[in-house]
């Protein structure tokens, strides 16, 4: 169990920063139409997409790849490092808030 105990961390670090990047680069796994109420892996022009669902499974994906990074590195030399650079989540996080607030780019 404290193997497992070492990997919460680097998923929650992998998570949230993933989502940020697939919502801006718009790398939804798939697409949710509500209109027509299907779900697609493809654009599809019958109307607007919710592509919320995407973006959480596309960060969901890359998390679980870094945390299977994690797991394979021998524990004394992944031991802490997730925590030693913990506080540039937050740090960023927050420069890349002001930063779409401050480009409009939800101003539409």
């Amino acid at each position: 169990m404290k193997n497992l105990s070492r990997l919460f961390p680097v998923f929650s670090i992998a998570f949230v920063l993933a989502y940020p990047l697939a919502d801006w680069f718009s790398l939804a796994l798939f697409r949710y139409y509500p209109t027509i109420g299907v779900f697609s892996f493809k654009k599809n022009p019958a109307g607007n997409a919710i592509q919320w669902y995407g973006w959480m499974a596309t960060a969901l994906i890359v998390a679980l790849i870094a945390s299977a990074i994690c797991a394979a590195l021998p524990p004394r030399l992944a031991a802490g490092r997730a925590l030693d650079y913990a506080w540039i989540v937050p740090a960023a996080m927050l420069l890349f808030s002001l930063y779409i607030v401050y480009a409009g780019w939800w101003a539409s």
